[in-house]
């Protein structure tokens, strides 16, 4: 794409923001094959990632949209691009676990796997690309990174995405272990923003005796790529 035109929004480790110039309501997003820091752990790169990142997110933010959840996205471009609103991010991550993953195993001696009685929603401030520093509602309050509004509309918003996601993935024999959720501000409202995908996400199979692989969906860099491209069948079927 001919970038003269156009000016650099925000730029991030595997995407990119811009904005023609003199339009203030969307934006695009371009999403790159690039390897990621993410969530503390690191996501190899690969020919067309970024295309298969724009596809999963898009069909996704799209469902979600279906039950009236705010999302920053207008609509799937085309390749590796979203038209999206020009948000402000809130610079808080909120990571959900519905089942025993790593940090969980380690945290509170779980096997790995084990599903959890509630949804564990923890909060965490990104102070460095490579770090990530927990934290709570009283923290963001104290440092006006959010107000208690704001902080109740995105425990809302958590909890019903959670709920809607859970139920997409469990009627495909899948388990949505933990996945990673970012907002943004545009216009003084909350919307969903960044992206869902292999790379922010983990994802363990099960069957119909509820016998669970947790090595179905893996993140390795030799696992990545066929994970990506099995999420993209599980997503939209194509």
């Amino acid at each position: 794409m001919d970038m003269t035109n156009y000016q650099i929004l925000r730029a991030e480790l595997n995407k990119i923001y811009f904005q023609q110039v003199g339009l203030t309501d969307t934006a695009t997003l371009r999403f790159l094959d690039d390897p990621v820091q993410c969530n503390g752990m690191s996501r190899a790169g690969f020919r067309d990632k970024g295309l298969l990142k724009a596809r999963i997110t898009g069909h996704i933010y799209d469902y979600l949209g279906s039950y009236k959840i705010p999302t920053y996205m207008e609509s799937y471009e085309k390749n590796d691009t979203l038209r999206v609103k020009p948000v402000q991010p809130i610079p808080i991550c909120v990571f959900v676990y519905n089942m025993a993953v790593e940090s969980i195993c380690h945290r509170f001696n779980l096997p790995e796997a084990r599903e959890l009685t509630y949804p564990i929603v923890e909060y965490y401030l990104e102070t460095t690309i490579h770090e990530l520093q927990m934290i709570n509602p009283s923290h963001v309050y104290a440092l006006d990174y959010a107000t208690p509004d704001d902080m109740k509309h995105i425990e809302r918003m958590t909890l019903k995405i959670n709920a809607v996601l859970k139920a997409f993935f469990e009627r495909r024999m899948v388990k949505l272990a933990f996945y990673r959720l970012k907002f943004g501000k545009h216009n003084n409202k909350i919307f969903l923003e960044d992206e869902f995908s292999p790379d922010t996400a983990r994802f363990f199979a099960f069957s119909n005796q509820g016998i669970v692989d947790s090595s179905s969906f893996g993140v390795s860099d030799e696992q990545l790529e066929a994970t990506f491209h099995k999420f993209i069948q599980l997503t939209n079927g194509e």
